[in-house]
């Protein structure tokens, strides 16, 4: 790559899932929020196969608990309240237990960021405490992601990408000409569609490549370990 290049002003704009995409936290999320929740609203946080909460942001988990635990007369400042919790939970169960980055994932998110005109960002239903926690404590710099969006940007994961992009034409000057999401559900793709990204499906999380590809994947990775193939993919995507 030349000088020239190197300088270029990021157009291309890949916004990374964390949960299932680059960190594997082993339940230990899922094991926190449901402590957090109890220690709050007094009652045993509900359990969820893990398809039906893929791809929801935590705010959503958060309002699916509560309905199907039938609590009633919640307050925001409760569900702060839990927010800070968990995060602090999780934080001490990690440091314990650290979390595993996922096959390739901290060679794509720095490799990805060697393409002409590309920035890497994060797009995670995870809260902006909790995608700093996992990241870290997998290895993963979370000050290397140029912009992100967080649970606390929108309760529906659609509504994070004009979020990102924002953030991203604030620090850069311009908004990016490319969105590319990665991630590992079908709410993922559903997000790009509707707000006019595309979408790279990685099969490490609840669903196969088949699933991906019919929530509008352009390409689907076993994992990240390829990063060649992931980057001409990414690359791909902008001449397309």
């Amino acid at each position: 790559m030349s000088v020239a290049e190197s300088r270029q002003t990021p157009n291309i704009l890949v916004l990374f899932d964390i949960d299932g995409t680059l960190v594997d936290c082993g339940g230990a999320a899922g094991k926190c929020f449901a402590a957090a929740f109890r220690r709050v609203f007094g009652v045993p946080c509900p359990k969820f196969s893990g398809r039906e909460i893929s791809g929801l942001t935590d705010a959503a988990i958060l309002s699916l608990v509560l309905q199907r635990a039938q609590v009633t007369g919640d307050s925001s400042g409760r569900r702060r309240d839990l927010f800070a919790l968990y995060a602090d939970e999780l934080a001490r169960t990690l440091a314990r237990t650290p979390p595993t980055a996922l096959p390739g994932a901290r060679e794509a998110v720095e490799r990805v960021q060697s393409l002409a005109g590309c920035a890497a960002g994060l797009l995670t239903g995870s809260t902006l405490a909790t995608a700093k926690i996992k990241l870290e404590f997998a290895g993963i710099g979370f000050k290397q992601f140029v912009c992100g969006a967080f649970s606390e940007d929108g309760e529906r994961r659609e509504l994070l990408p004009p979020v990102a992009r924002a953030r991203f034409a604030e620090s850069s000057g311009c908004g990016p000409d490319l969105t590319v999401l990665v991630g590992d559900t079908p709410r993922d793709g559903e997000a790009a569609r509707m707000t006019g990204c595309k979408f790279i499906g990685v099969a490490t999380g609840h669903y196969d490549a088949a699933t991906l590809f019919a929530a509008g994947a352009r390409a689907v990775f076993a994992d990240l370990s390829d990063t060649g193939s992931f980057c001409q993919a990414v690359s791909g995507l902008a001449r397309a």
